[in-house]
């Protein structure tokens, strides 16, 4: 009996990634949903998530979170399979496998209707300023405000997608302490432009070392209210510090 040959083929199906499935899960839901003004991204932090390392995701997410997004901690989502885990809202969405940074800068990419989806770049800008920005938190407090506005301003060149308005308000503190008052002055403007409901920004600390500084900045405020009583109803020192 002669043989026989038989052929067949085999198709390979791409596996979406998980960021892949989440702004898919997203796109799907948005269109038509009634519009809010806060995102919400909630963080397990429930024994198995937090023994993958959910308490470390939680605080990159709150560095990296626009004006428009809260990040906070909850209970079990039920899929301790895929921690670290968390869920968007409104929309109710599960990002699993929440481990690492990248993967936590592309859920608050997502959540914040960025949708870099995979666009390395703008992922990588966003670590970086948030890493450059927790560099500069020490400096400030060893009172080195020159050193730390140099490493703050680097931060906000990147142009990250989220966290800026917290970049310029430590910039403010930097400028303020090394006698950039203006300067100062500007950068809180610029935090509260972007963030006017973000609370820290109008709560600039103020110690020993601030006070010439805050005494300073006093006289550019009055010089401004000379000129226009309008924007200056809202505009004192307060506001600021």
């Amino acid at each position: 009996m002669g043989s026989k040959c038989v052929g067949f083929a085999i198709w390979f199906v791409p596996v979406p990634t998980p960021n892949e499935c989440l702004l898919s899960a997203l796109k799907r839901r948005r269109p038509g949903r009634i519009k809010v003004e806060l995102e919400e991204i909630r963080v397990c932090t429930n024994r198995t998530c937090r023994k993958q390392g959910s308490l470390q995701i939680l605080e990159i997410l709150t560095g990296l979170a626009p004006p428009n997004v809260a990040v906070k901690s909850c209970g079990c989502l039920g899929r301790c399979g895929s921690g670290p885990n968390a869920v968007l809202l409104p929309d109710g969405v599960l990002a699993s496998h929440c481990g690492t940074a990248v993967r936590a800068a592309q859920v608050m990419s997502a959540a914040a209707a960025n949708y870099t989806g995979d666009d390395d770049d703008a992922i990588r800008r966003t670590l970086d300023a948030l890493a450059i920005r927790k560099r500069a938190q020490p400096e400030i407090d060893q009172a080195k405000f020159s050193e730390a506005e140099l490493l703050l301003s680097q931060a906000i060149d990147l142009k990250p997608f989220g966290g800026l308005h917290v970049i310029y308000r430590y910039r403010s503190v930097a400028r303020l302490g090394a006698g950039n008052y203006l300067g100062a002055l500007e950068d809180a403007r610029e935090a509260l432009k972007l963030a006017p409901k973000y609370p820290e920004v109008r709560l600039i600390p103020v110690s020993s070392y601030f006070r010439p500084a805050t005494e300073a900045m006093l006289p550019m405020l009055t010089h401004k209210c000379e000129f226009d009583e309008t924007s200056c109803e809202n505009d004192s020192i307060d506001r600021y510090i």
